[in-house]
């Protein structure tokens, strides 16, 4: 986590900035979906952002007179935001797959051009101080807004995979 900084946030906590995914995510373009976040190690949260591009591959089909981002990326997006969490416990960069969705409601598009702001935070805060093993599985409740609009909001439920 070499990209990574750990930073006194005015709130009190220590959290970790980092102004690269590549850092703590294993994914990589075209299906990256986090560009720079913060993460607070001890309550198991992030908040992380992403351009959507208007040349982005799949505007090109998805509404192409006005284009909007398909809702399962802006999921993607929460997911690999709730993966930054884990990979800043595990101090390096892990894969978690996306097993299971819950109660999520898509509350208004996000277009091409937009800035979008995920956030994610561990359900369960017994998890946010034991040490993770592969196979875990963690809920998170995830929420992804545009300014002061929520885009979307829903639990997501990861596997750390190594």
């Amino acid at each position: 986590m070499s990209d990574t900084t750990v930073v006194t946030r005015d709130v009190g906590t220590c959290g970790v900035v980092f102004p690269s995914c590549e850092s703590l995510l294993k994914h990589r373009q075209p299906f990256l979906f986090v560009s720079q976040g913060v993460i607070d190690k001890e309550d198991g949260s992030a908040r992380c952002d992403y351009r959507f591009d208007e040349d982005a591959w799949f505007f090109e089909g998805h509404f192409p007179q006005a284009p909007i981002v398909p809702g399962v990326l802006v999921l993607e997006m929460a997911a690999q935001t709730a993966n930054t969490v884990l990979s800043a416990r595990c101090e390096r960069p892990v894969k978690a797959y996306l097993v299971s969705v819950q109660n999520a409601v898509f509350k208004a598009p996000v277009g091409a051009g937009d800035t979008i702001v995920a956030h994610a935070r561990l359900m369960d805060g017994s998890q946010t101080q034991r040490k993770l093993a592969s196979g875990d599985f963690l809920r998170f409740k995830v929420s992804v807004r545009r300014d002061e609009t929520v885009c979307m909001r829903g639990e997501v439920t990861l596997c750390l995979a190594d």
